[in-house]
């Protein structure tokens, strides 16, 4: 059998105290959960999100509505809550409707409309579109063929953290092979260990091809020759 504590507000007797005090207690002096009335992420099917202006990875849908849920709720310090939703079978501009509450007075309930809304992020619009900043040019007679497995492996393996790393598409030409490669900084990288490895010799030249935001936007070509 618990010994009953006494609440130092009131007097009255409790088995378990809440933050130093009973039940009824701690209901008045907790302050309430501050939580916006309403939700909206947006979802590309690549399985990236919007939190707060930026993209992010996400593992499933319930992680991610309780990740940012969680980072949009102000709560007492010290106090622990309960996330409560029902996941839709389609999630197409889904409404989902999310309960939050105190862990210990679960009838101190916010309620928040979660709006989720299909589009595609910059960086599956840069695919689609053919986008890309930086032309890898191999040029040998030898080991063409071991050179451009070894930058296409290396290019696929830094997908998972850069997703621009992908070939939009590759050009044959007599003892070479130029591979157009979505973002510079993956295929900079890429000739980088081909040079090292393979004994290269390394040269990157730029152009301009437009402007963005008031910003020239430059192509570099990166020719790796034996």
């Amino acid at each position: 059998m618990k010994l009953k504590r006494f609440c130092p507000k009131c007097g009255v007797g409790a088995e378990e105290l809440i933050n130093g005090l009973c039940l009824e207690c701690s209901k008045k002096t907790t302050q309430a959960i501050d939580a916006p009335a309403k939700i909206t992420v947006l979802v590309c099917e690549c399985g990236r999100a919007t939190e707060k202006n930026r993209w992010i990875k996400y593992e499933n849908i319930t992680q991610l509505i309780n990740s940012i849920v969680f980072e949009n709720i102000k709560m007492p310090k010290k106090t622990k809550i309960n996330i409560d939703f029902e996941l839709p079978k389609d999630f197409g501009g889904a409404i989902i409707p999310v309960s939050v509450a105190l862990k210990d007075m679960p009838d101190k309930i916010k309620t928040i409309e979660f709006i989720l809304k299909n589009t595609t992020c910059p960086s599956c619009s840069r695919i689609h579109g053919g986008y890309y900043e930086s032309v890898i040019q191999i040029r040998a007679k030898k080991a063409l063929k071991e050179i451009y497995d070894f930058v296409k492996k290396e290019l696929e393996s830094y997908s998972k953290k850069d997703k621009l790393s992908f070939i939009v598409k590759e050009d044959t030409i007599k003892n070479g092979k130029d591979l157009y490669v979505g973002s510079f900084k993956a295929a900079k990288k890429a000739a980088k260990k081909a040079e090292s490895i393979y004994k290269l010799s390394r040269k990157t030249s730029y152009a301009d091809f437009g402007m963005k935001d008031g910003k020239k936007l430059t192509r570099a070509t990166i020719l790796l020759k034996e």
